[in-house]
């Protein structure tokens, strides 16, 4: 009887690959006796400077993250016993110029995004969904640079160059909310520009990725729900906040969360109505956004065209068998 040898591959990175960005996406192959087989499923266990988590396998193809620290990681991935290291380096850009992901608060909202019930959505709940939205909107940009060969690179946050930072600016406005829901996009831009600029906050050096918190869908309109960007701001709503993940550990499940959204939840999904749905797109629609304030037009596919409701695609290994992207 011929014993079951299996062997993990990476397909994307090599050993002491140099990355300036701390969530890192691997694509690999699970191999049978040095051979591809398409009946390999279950589960790759992706460990990163202590955070275990399990990503599917699909005939025999997996995706997985790994959040690095600055300076060399050594990342641990493991599927049945067989254990394959890889080491990666952290080293951020010097440079002046960063983004800033801000969280956008009404003088007279108490900063609760909406969500279904039993959900964590106060001002903290919403800055660990930012951050870590950005750190997956970094990694992203990066896959589709190296994707078209280029050396994979992606935009400094301002928590990279300065560790004290928080991952997301809790900003104060002397908008109410009922000025907020009145004016178009385009006025709400202008608004949230000027306050950030004339604020503490203000610099030419910074771009900024702002969400507004008093998006509210009330059951046949969705109010402050703007998904604008260009020069120095992208402005994006909060209604499909809740979908997001707060860290690594909760990343697969929002990405596979295929329960149908509450019809007192906004549907921003591309006609998916489930949780990952939304996810995708909220998360595709701000990259999207934050690709303009990049000087990126519009394409006839990919990030910059419809593509970026698949967003989904590019982080987890789908049941197709083959690699997926929004590229």
């Amino acid at each position: 009887m011929v014993a079951n040898n299996f062997e993990i591959q990476i397909k994307n990175f090599n050993d002491y690959d140099c990355v300036n960005y701390r969530l890192v996406l691997f694509q690999g192959t699970i191999r049978l006796n040095s051979s591809d087989c398409n009946e390999i499923n279950g589960n790759v266990l992706c460990c990163s400077n202590g955070t275990i988590v399990k990503w599917p396998v699909s005939n025999g193809l997996f995706k997985c993250l790994a959040q690095l620290i600055p300076g060399l990681n050594e990342v641990k991935l493991t599927y049945e016993g067989v254990v394959k290291t890889l080491l990666v380096n952290f080293e951020v850009h010097e440079t002046d110029q960063f983004v800033v992901p801000v969280y956008f608060i009404p003088k007279d909202h108490d900063g609760r995004f909406q969500s279904p019930q039993g959900v964590d959505n106060n001002e903290e709940s919403a800055i660990a969904r930012i951050g870590f939205g950005m750190l997956m909107i970094q990694s992203l940009f990066a896959e589709i640079i190296g994707e078209r060969n280029f050396p994979r690179k992606s935009f400094q946050l301002e928590k990279d160059l300065f560790p004290k930072a928080p991952p997301c600016r809790l900003f104060k406005s002397s908008l109410s909310v009922d000025e907020v829901v009145k004016m178009s996009d385009e006025e709400l831009w202008e608004e949230v520009g000027r306050e950030l600029m004339l604020s503490n906050l203000g610099s030419e050096k910074k771009k900024f990725v702002c969400f507004i918190s008093c998006t509210l869908w009330n059951g046949h309109t969705v109010l402050a729900n703007p998904a604008l960007g260009g020069g120095g701001l992208a402005l994006l709503g909060s209604g499909s906040l809740h979908t997001w993940p707060t860290s690594l550990t909760e990343t697969v499940s929002s990405l596979t969360n295929d329960k149908k959204l509450e019809p007192y939840l906004l549907d921003n999904s591309c006609f998916r109505g489930t949780y990952c749905g939304a996810f995708a797109t909220s998360l595709g629609s701000t990259a999207h956004e934050m690709g303009h304030i990049f000087n990126l037009g519009h394409t006839r596919s990919g990030l910059m065209s419809r593509g970026f409701d698949n967003a989904h695609l590019l982080f987890i290994q789908a049941s197709s068998g083959q690699y997926n992207s929004i590229s």
